[in-house]
């Protein structure tokens, strides 16, 4: 949900986290969400550095977004074992290609 002036729903949710935990042996994590797709897959791509993300560019008709990070950063933005792209990917339900800037 987008938040409305002021209030921060992943803020709001984080107290819940806890009792969530106790159903489930899976990570909750919080993404914030945006109708911007752009800014939707900055904000899915976190916890990597996504201030040093360079550009997003998002191919609607072909359900694929390309981001180009820097070549140190690449590793942050794929994960373990591509974990944290592959998220990302499902969230935003697009394929996401990372690109390395020359």
């Amino acid at each position: 949900m987008e938040s409305e002036e002021g209030v921060d729903p992943v803020k709001l949710c984080v107290p819940y986290r806890q009792s969530y935990a106790s159903y489930t042996r899976l990570m909750v994590s919080f993404v914030r969400y945006s109708t911007d797709l752009g800014r939707f897959i900055r904000n899915a791509l976190a916890p990597a550095p996504v201030d040093r993300i360079r550009r997003i560019d998002v191919f609607r008709e072909e359900q694929m977004a390309r981001v180009l990070v820097p070549a140190e950063c690449k590793g942050y933005f794929l994960g373990k074992g591509g974990m944290n792209v592959a998220l990302a990917s499902k969230l935003t339900s697009m394929a996401i290609e990372l690109r390395t800037e020359p």
